[in-house]
């Protein structure tokens, strides 16, 4: 998984490629369930009015703001229909107009608060939090819901100041901090939980995209190797037969993955496991032991034939020229069972190997 470098200050990935496939995802299951959220954002809406106009005594302004509201929700069920019927290589650019559609609202609501004199009411600081939060919480980049939002109340706090009566001027100021404190914290809660979702993105990516690999290019996943090798191993241990245990890993991996992106990673897998294939033997078996780490089980060799088996794939691995990536270098470790080891055992002693190769980071080989 990526770590936390790789998401901006703007609590968005720093590659452009790899936002714009983490949005497509996003509001695509936004998309899914949005006439739940339409549901719920009228009630609400239906909700405030019934409030003003239990509130209001002009019952002028209070038909233009039923006129208004009725508009927004019209505009806002059409809104939702025309993003449904975007296809979905193109939901990437819904972010600029999901923005438009919380500016002209903003400005919308504002106008109406300026209609409405009693913006200082905490019903309407309510109102406007409730705003806010749905601002924030709608599918768009962080960094556009925190401006919009800024704007937002920033206007509404001078409209607020501007129209309320002179005896309620120090409720209004009360209710205007308040207003402050939660947008504060509106701000740093969805800012965490925007960062939050592109983490849980990334280590679902990582792993569906290792999995798509594995069975692309037959690869033994973990738990199939687990049993190969315990067979294997006990037929070593009754049989005293030869076998080897082989690791490596990629040199500089949280580097490459940083620079280039799940999908430059998962071809240069690809092609790892193809020439492994070449290199290999049908009876020989290679898993993913880890994200930037293979294991491979070599039976019926002993230890000194498994160290040419190594420097075979070193030197093949070491001389390929990958696609995007280049050249890459490898830390690799040998082990066969000592006598009276078990596989667990020897799993940990390879590991060990393994981590002090990659110590060096010098395309090295640790063995026995």
């Amino acid at each position: 998984m990526k770590d936390k470098t790789n998401i901006s200050s703007f609590a968005q990935f720093k590659q452009k490629d790899m936002e714009q496939e983490f949005y497509t995802n996003y509001i695509g299951q936004f998309i899914s369930k949005i006439g739940i959220y339409m549901l719920i954002f009228i009630s609400l809406y239906c909700i405030f009015y019934v409030i003003d106009f239990y509130t209001l005594k002009d019952r002028n302004v209070l038909n233009v703001l039923l006129i208004i509201r009725i508009l927004v929700i019209l505009c806002s069920i059409i809104f939702g229909i025309v993003l449904k019927k975007i296809k979905e290589d193109k939901r990437h650019k819904i972010v600029i107009w999901i923005t438009i559609y919380e500016i002209l609202f903003c400005i919308i609501y504002l106008y109406m608060c300026f209609l409405n004199y009693s913006t200082g009411s905490p019903i309407h600081y309510f109102e406007s939090v409730v705003i806010v939060a749905t601002i924030f919480l709608v599918p768009n980049k962080w960094i556009n819901s925190f401006m919009v939002s800024i704007g937002m109340i920033l206007f509404y706090l001078a409209i607020t100041f501007n129209t309320v009566n002179h005896s309620y001027m120090i409720e209004a100021l009360y209710i205007s901090i308040y207003t402050i404190v939660t947008f504060v914290f509106i701000s740093v809660l969805t800012f965490k939980l925007h960062c939050l979702k592109r983490e849980l993105y990334l280590k679902e990516l990582d792993s569906s995209h290792l999995s798509i690999i594995n069975k692309v290019m037959r690869v033994t996943d973990k738990k199939k190797f687990h049993e190969e090798y315990r067979k294997l191993f006990q037929k070593y241990d009754s049989q005293n037969g030869d076998m080897a245990l082989i690791i490596f890993s990629i040199n500089e991996f949280e580097g490459m993955k940083d620079l280039y992106g799940n999908k430059v990673i998962e071809t240069l897998m690809k092609e790892i496991s193809v020439l492994l294939r070449m290199l290999l033997r049908d009876k020989d078996l290679f898993a993913h032991w880890a994200e930037e780490t293979f294991v491979l089980l070599i039976p019926e060799v002993n230890n000194r034939t498994a160290l040419k088996v190594t420097k075979r794939i070193q030197e093949g691995l070491f001389s390929h020229y990958f696609e995007k990536v280049g050249k890459i270098t490898c830390s690799f470790a040998v082990a066969s069972p000592h006598e009276n080891e078990s596989m667990d055992d020897l799993l940990v002693r390879i590991e060990n190997y393994l981590g002090i190769a990659k110590e060096n980071k010098d395309n090295e080989i640790i063995f026995d």
